[in-house]
């Protein structure tokens, strides 16, 4: 059950962030913020790939992922913590980079800067 659920958090985890980003895409009109956003969907989706593969790989054989306290069985794995740990540091860069997205468009808005300052501190309460 352990092996299935860490590939699908992988997944969730990736659909959720692209829901954010199409998101951002509906919102913002110009171009060069539309392909900022286009190239963080595909970083996106190529972490994604790159987990899911490593997770589902991560063994061999591949029942080795769920056989690993089976005496006798023979095989290896790689090291879980390492993957977890370097997904975890990607994924933290990658909220702050789409934090980011929306502020820089935000403070180029004709606003008053008390009226930018409020919208971008309600996006910042995000990283609590």
């Amino acid at each position: 059950i352990f092996y299935l659920s860490q590939i699908l958090y992988y997944v969730s985890l990736a659909v959720t962030k692209a829901s954010i980003l199409f998101l951002l895409l509906r919102i913002f009109p110009g171009d060069r913020v539309r392909l900022v956003i286009w190239g963080t969907q595909a970083f996106n989706l190529m972490l994604c790939l790159a987990c899911v593969f490593a997770e589902i790989f991560a063994c061999q054989p591949i029942d080795m992922a769920w056989h690993f306290m089976s005496p006798g069985y023979h095989g290896h794995c790689i090291d879980q913590l390492n993957l977890a740990l370097s997904h975890g540091a990607i994924n933290v860069a990658l909220d702050v980079w789409m934090l980011i997205l929306p502020v820089t468009q935000i403070w180029r808005l004709n606003m008053k800067w008390r009226k930018k300052f409020g919208i971008t501190t309600m996006f910042c309460m995000g990283l609590l």
